[in-house]
């Protein structure tokens, strides 16, 4: 395999992740064939309704009584993608950035979580990404960093108001607006206070977040001039096979921020999908939002407005 330098020393950087990661991978395959040896075919799935806290966990708790307040885990992904620019060299609209760039994208997370009570949880996850012979300008790299931690307070089961407070992922409906972007190296979290009410079926969250852009020299930080608010709710109660969802979201952005032009951008949408089996082989989804708000660009105040819909309809 090729590996191509950089000036944040990509060869040793990469060298390192590549074998930590399968270290890690390989240590706890490890520790569940000799703990648990005479289960190894720990791939064949459990039988439907069985709840399970992932195999560690499994494996401990069922050892250990005190094991089970404690959530271990960890997760190594290993994705190539190849990208090659000459395949429409009179249509494709990247031909002008050059030619083929071919390159694997490493993620490794592990987090340790406590919930000592019903009412009372903390978590922390941290997340390493790297990549290799990626010729990009912005490569989607950054080096072991804190990508979750936050603490939990509320049991729904006794009363209808929980908080959770720190870093963490936010994703809701379909994830078009808000989500933790999977997809990407990185993933996306924020330093955030969310507070959720529910009860009879309804349930309604209200957030303030600051996003944690990356930064690959350094520990993350969130963006002090950018601000992202809103109030999600949703209910099965309307319509007994569907999911109805309801939101406003306020996205601030002042001057000095990281990649963004100051901005004023306001979201009002519903999302309606229907609940998995309720209607035998078929499913839908619609989701209409709409935008209002302003952009800041030079020494001109430009009006926004727009909107989107989706709508989807599936036979399995």
């Amino acid at each position: 395999m090729n590996f191509k330098d950089d000036k944040h020393g990509m060869r040793g950087r990469a060298r390192v992740a590549i074998c930590a990661s399968f270290a890690c991978v390989y240590l706890l395959s490890f520790l569940v064939f000799v703990c648990d040896g005479k289960n190894l075919h720990a791939a064949e799935p459990q039988a439907k309704g069985v709840w399970s806290a992932g195999r560690l966990n499994d494996w401990f708790r069922s050892r250990y009584s005190a094991a089970g307040v404690w959530d271990i885990g960890g997760q190594f992904r290993i994705r190539p993608e190849i990208k090659d620019a000459g395949s429409f060299p009179s249509r494709d609209f990247i031909h002008a950035a050059g030619g083929a760039n071919n390159y694997f994208l490493l993620r490794t997370m592990v987090h340790l979580g406590w919930s000592p009570s019903s009412w009372f949880s903390c978590y922390v996850e941290g997340r390493d990404a790297q990549e290799l012979s990626d010729s990009r300008t912005v490569p989607e790299s950054d080096d072991f960093d804190l990508h979750q931690a936050y603490l939990r307070l509320g049991d729904p089961a006794k009363f209808p108001v929980s908080l959770k407070i720190g870093r963490q992922e936010l994703s809701y409906g379909d994830q078009r607006y808000i989500g933790n972007s999977d997809w990407s190296n990185y993933r996306r979290s924020f330093d955030a206070l969310r507070l959720r009410w529910g009860k009879n079926g309804f349930w309604l969250d209200a957030f303030v977040a600051r996003p944690v852009p990356v930064k690959d020299d350094g520990f993350n930080r969130p963006n002090g001039n950018e601000l992202f608010s809103g109030v999600y709710s949703g209910t099965k109660r309307i319509f007994r096979w569907q999911e109805s969802h309801f939101y406003f979201l306020a996205h601030n952005v002042g001057s000095g921020a990281t990649n963004q032009t100051p901005r004023d951008i306001y979201t009002v949408g519903v999302l309606l999908k229907s609940i998995k089996e309720k209607l035998g082989p078929w499913d839908y989804g619609f989701e209409i939002a709409g935008q209002f708000g302003n952009i800041q660009q030079n020494d001109r105040q430009l009006r926004h407005r727009s909107y989107a819909v989706n709508a989807t309809v599936g036979h399995t």
